[in-house]
């Protein structure tokens, strides 16, 4: 199961982590920060940047095969993603960008749906837009 948790910075996504069971909950933090709460040192948590969608497809590939496992948290997705693009600007040209970048979206959604019978909670953050008239 796949769970989307949209909120603007400092609304409590992360804080709701507390709540999981630290024995079977693995964190991956996509943006360094410490977790926000007491406790936090008992979760599994492995930090992945944008520098290679692989680190991000290596770690879920581990998170599926782990047993122990039923609790996976992205913190946050939209942190991954903008490092991502930055990746696929710094190393490829023209459409090459968008194309890689596209794959390496597929891909990632790929790897979650291959996490069968564990819980996928993903945070996010909403992006908003703005015009020049505000």
């Amino acid at each position: 199961m796949i769970v989307t948790i949209a909120g603007r910075s400092g609304t409590g996504k992360s804080t709701s982590i507390r709540n999981l069971n630290p024995e079977t909950t693995a964190i991956i933090s996509t943006d360094g920060k410490p977790m926000p709460f007491k406790g936090a040192g008992k979760f599994k948590i492995a930090e992945v940047g944008g520098e290679d969608p692989k680190e991000m497809f290596t770690l879920l590939d581990s998170l599926r095969d782990n047993k122990t496992i039923e609790n996976v948290v992205i913190d946050a997705f939209s942190q991954w993603s903008e490092a991502l693009t930055f990746y696929c600007n710094r190393k490829y040209k023209g459409f090459d960008r968008q194309n890689n970048y596209n794959d390496a979206l597929f891909m990632f959604f790929e790897k979650l749906k291959a996490l069968e019978g564990k819980v996928v909670f993903i945070f996010a953050h909403p992006v908003i837009g703005e015009t020049f008239e505000g």
